[in-house]
């Protein structure tokens, strides 16, 4: 355990990954997910006081198909145990897939749902912001957007994805405008 500065303590993030970002689920704001670039996501249930890493709930396929190279997560505002997530490899010259997982009982299992490049990590390439939006009054409606890959959109909660176009392009950003 790392001595805490000015009351913050280090997240012990392995494989020297960088914390892209903290989500906390709008049901119960004790349950927090950390997106890291490498070796991540971590899941805390006391407000961020401690974490768990989830990578070792993945596969040896999973990990090896940079699963645990997080882009971005999202959160089940019904259900905090739900969580939708993009991940890959920005190293790969050719960007191996990783692509969006989902877990319904809070990081204890992951299954695949789409096999697309997202950018997790990788110096050159990796892009700040976000390639995964959920509707914020329409939870089950997410939409994604991979690295050369295109737009996808879902509409029952990360569970399966339609191609929407978008091929060839290198998003930065995606959200919804209502």
């Amino acid at each position: 355990r790392i001595a805490p500065v000015n009351g913050w303590v280090q997240l012990p993030v392995s494989g020297g990954g960088n914390i892209t970002g903290v989500e906390i689920a709008p049901s119960d704001p004790n349950v927090w997910y950390a997106h890291v670039d490498v070796g991540g996501p971590y899941r805390s249930d006391d407000g961020g006081r401690t974490w768990r890493p989830l990578h070792q709930n993945m596969t040896l396929a999973m990990r090896a198909a940079s699963a645990d190279h997080v882009k971005n997560i999202s959160i089940d505002p019904r259900d905090p145990d739900r969580i939708v997530m993009v991940a890959g490899d920005g190293w790969n010259p050719n960007g191996l897939p990783a692509g969006a997982y989902v877990s319904s009982d809070g990081g204890k299992s992951f299954h695949r749902t789409l096999k697309a490049r997202f950018k997790g990590e990788g110096s050159h390439t990796k892009r700040l912001g976000r390639a995964l939006s959920r509707h914020p009054t329409r939870p089950d409606e997410l939409v994604a957007a991979a690295d050369g890959d295109g737009i996808f959109l879902s509409v029952d909660g990360g569970d399966s994805w339609t191609a929407c176009g978008g091929d060839g392009y290198f998003f930065s950003d995606i959200r919804h405008d209502l």
